[in-house]
């Protein structure tokens, strides 16, 4: 697990790390610009010629201090000071004497040079402004330049905690981020910007967050370090029982891939209810699954609400809502399942057209409370419109500060809440946050979410609460859609290509 943080952490971190511990800010400094010199010398051993661009901030001073080692290297090194000298913060001044003491060439105008590499420390986290005029024109000039671009901690012109592009930003190549990640480096547009991101220790460790955690995470390891443990001494029983609540007419593929996701990712028995209509396609496809289907014909609707009655008290975890339709008998099988007594000691997830059901009509989203305060434990996985409809705030709101929607909602209501987005957020409702890194645009393809359902689920059938089975369902689907990326290129993959590539991720 690594954490994300926000301007203000990663400060109180280098706070807490030079006032508490005492660690001389100038050792961090030197620290910092000593693992990216040595990252540079170790990747880009023949692009000798560097440009850098140094702001008056702290951030400049890293930027200085990894010419300064460059150029005792060999480089060949001009530094671009484009700050003002008597704004300089203190450390930023020794490292400007530090440069021009050693002879390494500095000025104060933008040259007219061709260089191998250009290196941006001229904002780092600390901007909050939009970049204009002198910085402005001088961003934009360095974007133009040919060359590898590296970017010191954060791109210039970028804001650090939401990734919005303040004006005018930067455009690296690579970006060598000190400490922690930086949420602007990982949410969209600044992910765009920021290239490569490599996380470099500089000596400010979790020790520095003494007084508060930061909110956000994510997971970096391999999978099998995550999964949970399957005992020798099992049964199939012993990894859960699932009932899927799926699949309307001409909606077979839904209910097929959140089926076949269950099994793939280790539940031990899936039980789905369908339409009717399914049960010749669904047999042939996942003759594993047991399935109960229920008809429009008269009696067909008390019929299916009884089985339903009787499949909730089998189960350890109930999905609804892949493909399951909008119409009259969609209704009412969800209307029993919020209800039923049965459902408060179950583990629930709801999705797509459940999701759309409870949002048109208040009561329903009412069952929410309802069944929080029975003790029923819920997760939700909506897409970004869906999260519109139950949260009740507008998409354009959720895209601007998505992790803070998640958040407010996932503690509101006390639900798990995965939001699904190019950076799938989940909010758990102790107010933390797993942003997703893994996955890619291939993923973004009809039935991937059905998918992504099965995988969550199954991992909450074999005992994970929801709040380690949604970040890690999310995790393992981005793995897999990497994975299928991998083997056929982003353009091709398909959802049932994330359930083949499954397989070689859980190995």
């Amino acid at each position: 697990m690594k954490y994300i943080v926000t301007a203000a952490e990663m400060k109180q971190a280098d706070r807490e790390t030079t006032e508490y511990f005492g660690m001389p800010e100038l050792v961090l400094m030197e620290n910092a610009a000593r693992e990216t010199a040595r990252y540079i010398s170790k990747h880009y051993k023949e692009k000798k010629r560097v440009l850098i661009l140094a702001g008056c901030g702290n951030n400049g001073g890293d930027g200085m201090a990894v010419g300064r080692i460059l150029f005792q290297q060999g480089y060949t090194v001009t530094v671009f000071f484009c700050g003002e000298a008597e704004k300089c913060s203190a450390s930023a001044t020794k490292q400007l004497h530090i440069l021009q003491k050693y002879g390494v060439d500095v000025t104060d105008h933008f040259p007219q040079a061709e260089y191998d590499i250009i290196i941006d420390a001229v904002f780092g986290i600390g901007l909050s402004r939009r970049v204009e005029g002198h910085y402005a024109r001088i961003l934009e000039e360095a974007n133009r330049l040919p060359g590898l671009k590296i970017t010191c901690d954060m791109p210039s012109g970028l804001d650090t905690d939401t990734g919005r592009v303040l004006g005018c930003a930067f455009l690296a190549d690579v970006t060598l981020t000190y400490g922690f990640l930086k949420r602007g480096l990982i949410l969209y547009p600044g992910a765009s910007y920021a290239g490569k991101v490599v996380c470099l220790d500089m000596g400010i460790t979790e020790a520095g967050f003494r007084k508060q955690l930061p909110q956000v995470y994510t997971y970096t390891e391999k999978a099998s370090a995550l999964l949970p443990v399957r005992p020798a001494h099992s049964h199939k029983g012993s990894f859960g029982k699932v009932l899927l609540i799926a699949g309307s007419k001409n909606m077979s593929g839904a209910c097929e891939l959140a089926a076949k996701s269950l099994y793939r990712t280790g539940a031990g028995l899936v039980r789905v209810m369908t339409a009717e209509e399914n049960r010749v396609i669904l047999q042939k496809k996942i003759p594993e699954a047991v399935l109960h289907t229920y008809t429009e014909e008269e009696g067909g609707r008390e019929a299916a609400i009884q089985q339903l009655l009787a499949d909730i008290d089998w189960v350890d975890c109930i999905i609804a809502g892949c493909g399951m339709g909008n119409g009259s008998m969609a209704e009412a099988l969800l209307e029993t399942l919020l209800t039923a007594e049965a459902t408060a000691s179950k583990k629930l997830l709801l999705d797509a057209d459940a999701l759309n059901l409870m949002a048109a009509g208040t009561h329903r989203r009412e069952a929410f409370d309802t069944l929080r305060q029975k003790g029923c434990s819920i997760a939700v996985t909506p897409h970004l419109l869906e999260f519109s409809r139950i949260a009740g705030v507008s998409v354009g709101q959720i895209q601007e500060d998505v992790i803070g929607q998640c958040s407010a909602f996932a503690v509101k209501r006390g639900i798990v809440t995965v939001c699904k987005d190019a950076r799938t957020a989940v909010g758990l409702p102790d107010g933390s946050v797993y942003l997703n890194q893994s996955g890619n645009s291939g993923m973004a393809t009809a039935g991937s979410g059905d998918v992504l359902s099965g995988m969550i689920g199954a991992l909450a059938a074999q005992g994970m609460d929801w709040e380690q089975a949604a970040p890690l369902g999310v995790y393992l689907h981005g793995l897999a859609g990497d994975a299928a990326a991998a083997g056929m290129g982003e353009y091709a993959v398909m959802a049932h290509d994330l359930i083949k590539a499954l397989k070689r991720v859980l190995q």
